[in-house]
């Protein structure tokens, strides 16, 4: 501040430090772009359990919510006449365009982008087919899964957007293959102009 140095670090031992960015006691008063970080919070040693305890839901499908089918799910995927099935399903699904996603707690858009992404050539013919037949398991997932469990995929960003997709997970079983894993994925635009975003259900396939 003003030209002097408080407090000089050392190149070769750097320090960093990390802060929860959903936490509401964050703000500097009267400040729209300042944070504050706690001096506690500074990485070391000590952390590499914390990290191991925060990745380890994601290295086992045991913490995933377990969806207990519906009849809509149960059709659909063993339909002999699935093109046509999932074809009715979608466009039932997307009458209203907009639906409540419990997992982000926010509304998202079902619309052509999703439907034509799982049609898309660039996706293999099982992996289509898969999709078309998780239609059902995706609405439930959208509707049950609990608020905050997704997980942030890939962000893109250009000079005027910002671009996220993220996956909501969860499990269900079959009686013939045993248990699993699905993911849904919901893009998301934001405007970096207005802040204005829209959500969409994207695509719906097997975590292997």
């Amino acid at each position: 501040m003003n030209g002097k140095i408080f407090k000089k670090e050392n190149r070769l031992n750097p320090k960093a430090w990390w802060v929860d960015l959903k936490s509401n006691v964050l703000r500097v008063e009267d400040s729209k772009t300042l944070i504050t970080i706690p001096k506690i919070n500074s990485f070391g040693e000590h952390s590499k359990g914390a990290f191991f305890k925060m990745i380890k839901p994601l290295l086992s499908n045991d913490n995933l919510q377990l969806i207990q089918l519906d009849k809509e799910s149960k059709v659909l995927l063993g339909s002999s006449n699935l093109k046509q099935d999932a074809r009715n399903f979608y466009k039932q699904w997307k009458i209203n365009n907009t639906i409540f996603c419990n997992a982000l707690d926010t509304n998202i858009k079902v619309s052509k982008m999703g439907w034509n992404h799982i049609l898309s050539s660039k996706r293999g013919k099982g992996r289509r087919s898969n999709s078309l037949k998780l239609l059902g398991v995706a609405k439930q997932m959208i509707n049950e899964v609990e608020v905050n469990n997704f997980y942030l995929l890939n962000q893109k960003e250009s000079l005027y957007e910002i671009e996220q997709k993220y996956g909501i997970r969860a499990r269900y079983e079959d009686k013939y293959i045993g248990e699993q894993v699905v993911q849904v994925i919901i893009l998301r635009k934001l405007n970096k102009q207005n802040r204005n975003e829209k959500l969409w259900f994207y695509s719906v396939h097997y975590r292997r």
